[in-house]
Formats: C-alpha cells, sequence, structure tokens
C-alpha cells in the first residue's frame, strides 16, 4: 500500500484545479500565482506521486484517495 503525501494548501488547490482540467495559465490567474510558479508545484506533485504526466498524477490522486468525486448536479 502506497503511503499518502502530505500536500500543501496550495498543492491541493492546484492538484484540484489540474484535475479540473484547467490550464497552468488558468490556475495562476485564479490563484494569484505566475505560471511558472504553478509549474513548479505541479512538478513538486509529479515528485510526490512519482508520475510524469498530469493525466497519471490525476489517475494517482484518486487512486490514493487524495480526491473524491465530487457530485455533479444536473440542471435539465
Amino acid at each position: 500500500m502506497t503511503n499518502k503525501p502530505e500536500l500543501k494548501e496550495i498543492e491541493k488547490a492546484v492538484l484540484n484545479m489540474v484535475i479540473e482540467g484547467h490550464t497552468n495559465v488558468f490556475i495562476g490567474e485564479e490563484i494569484g500565482y505566475s505560471e511558472e510558479t504553478i509549474k513548479l508545484i505541479i512538478k513538486k506533485l509529479f515528485k510526490h506521486f512519482n508520475v510524469k504526466k498530469r493525466v497519471e498524477l490525476v489517475r494517482e490522486a484518486f487512486k490514493q484517495q487524495i480526491v473524491q468525486i465530487k457530485e455533479v448536479k444536473n440542471e435539465n
């Protein structure tokens, strides 16, 4: 069993926005960081989860139960 990585609040925020499919530029604008800083945070997340791609990061976050699937409301 893999140990869950200890994530800082900013890392959790970025991870959740990556999961939602947002770009680095959008994430940076939303939380007030430069695109370069977001890239560094994502690189750190890759290292935490021992992955090399965003899709692998998302998969591992769910697999390790770092994040939960949000309930989506159907507005129709």
